[in-house]
């Protein structure tokens, strides 16, 4: 349950609840499950954070997914 409740968590501070930005939202799982990837986007300009978010949105695979949700941070 833990877990679920940092996830939430990380989902809230990096903004997915308010639709400011249009994260898909598997890359913000993925991305609320790496701490040093939530803290490294949470950090980035709005410009930058909608190119990094763009950039997700051509990935297929979890895999693919998750290196690149870890290269952020």
């Amino acid at each position: 349950m833990s877990n679920r409740i940092d996830t939430c968590k990380a989902a809230d501070r990096l903004g997915m609840g308010g639709g400011k930005i249009g994260m898909p939202l598997r890359f913000g799982i993925a991305l609320a499950q790496d701490r040093r990837a939530t803290d490294a986007f949470s950090a980035l300009p709005d410009d930058r954070k909608k190119q990094v978010i763009e950039g997700a949105r051509g990935l297929h695979s979890n895999e693919e997914l998750r290196q690149y949700v870890s290269s952020i941070g």
